[in-house]
């Protein structure tokens, strides 16, 4: 069977993304298991509040090291909300016109993080702006980490649980676990 196809106007080729490349002169993140690392910037208020959780066996701890000299560390299981303010100026340079840190979540031998998520947070009377994590640059999720669902990690979540679109303006590259669950794939 033919049929006659109709003159279609219009058409113009996109351009297909490039290949990014990483600034030379960022911190190095580290692909490590069972944790999770962030490079994030000053750019916006250069607050940051990360939400966590992790499961134990005895006494592990919960870390998250702010690449700053500032080291939280979480004894309690359960959902803890965990806010940190940098000195805009006062990270590692580079040639972009902003300073950069490296966020390293960790914990004990024998503990496995569970959730690991920026939200907007407030610390001092200042609210993060617009979103969390509006200087978020990159993001690696180790092997052997427990978050099941992967897919709301890079949503912006408002304190009270709820979308509210994405803070992550300056997001340049995601590194997943090898085996993660089908739902990220939405």
């Amino acid at each position: 069977m033919s049929f006659k196809v109709p003159l279609i106007s219009g058409i113009r080729a996109y351009n297909t993304a490039t290949v990014w490349t990483r600034p030379s002169d960022w911190i190095a993140i580290t692909d490590a298991a069972s944790e999770v690392h962030f490079l994030v910037n000053d750019i916006g208020s250069a607050i940051f509040t990360l939400r966590t959780n992790y499961t134990k066996p005895a006494s592990q701890n919960f870390y998250i090291d702010w690449g700053d000299g500032v080291t939280t560390t979480i004894s309690a299981t359960g959902q803890t909300d965990t806010a940190h303010t940098y000195t805009i100026g006062t990270g590692t340079a580079c040639t972009l016109g902003y300073t950069t840190w490296k966020i390293r979540v960790y914990v004990d031998s024998g503990a496995t993080i569970s959730q690991c998520q920026f939200i907007q947070g407030t610390v001092n009377g200042v609210t993060q702006i617009p979103f969390s994590a509006i200087g978020l640059l990159e993001a690696y999720y180790g092997e052997g980490i427990g978050i099941t669902n992967y897919n709301i990690y890079f949503y912006c979540a408002t304190a009270a649980g709820n979308f509210a679109g994405s803070g992550f303006l300056w997001l340049k590259y995601v590194k997943l676990p090898a085996k993660f669950p089908a739902a990220v794939a939405q």
